[in-house]
């Protein structure tokens, strides 16, 4: 998932930011969390 989206997310936080250092911490945040959430739902399935 990382690969696939981390460049097209990546231009459109730069946009928003124009910060290179900023765009990449929110991806980093963004990624964490939908990370989070999948391992959450993952343990909810196999209750």
């Amino acid at each position: 998932m990382y690969e696939r989206y981390f460049g097209l997310l990546y231009r459109h936080a730069y946009k928003m930011l124009r910060d290179r250092y900023q765009a990449e911490d929110v991806l980093q945040d963004v990624f964490q969390m939908l990370i989070g959430k999948k391992k959450m739902s993952s343990n909810y399935s196999t209750h």
